[in-house]
């Protein structure tokens, strides 16, 4: 119980500096450092000697044009649900 006061006083505090608790606690979480798209490129890098030239160039080609523009520049830790649900909506149509 007392645990659970402490944790609600830290969430307390977060908001009152008005942070989001969420993003702060994923900022502490190990490899999630780094924009989406860095990430995302450095991805695409290991899965070189994985794929075809073809299927290299059709997963750059949609993460370029697709998710670069919306999520690209947003730190890891700062994506959320959401975001990458209306990027799948967007895709669908």
């Amino acid at each position: 119980m007392r645990e659970a006061r402490t944790k609600l006083l830290e969430v307390k505090e977060l908001l009152s500096q008005g942070k989001n608790p969420t993003i702060e606690k994923k900022k502490h979480i190990p490899n999630a450092v780094g924009t989406f798209q860095e990430v995302a490129l450095d991805w695409l890098e290991k899965q070189k000697n994985k794929w075809s030239d073809g299927h290299r160039a059709t997963n750059t080609y949609r993460l370029e044009h697709y998710i670069f523009n919306s999520i690209g520049a947003f730190q890891i830790y700062e994506i959320t649900a959401p975001q990458v649900l209306h990027i799948l909506r967007k895709l669908e149509e």
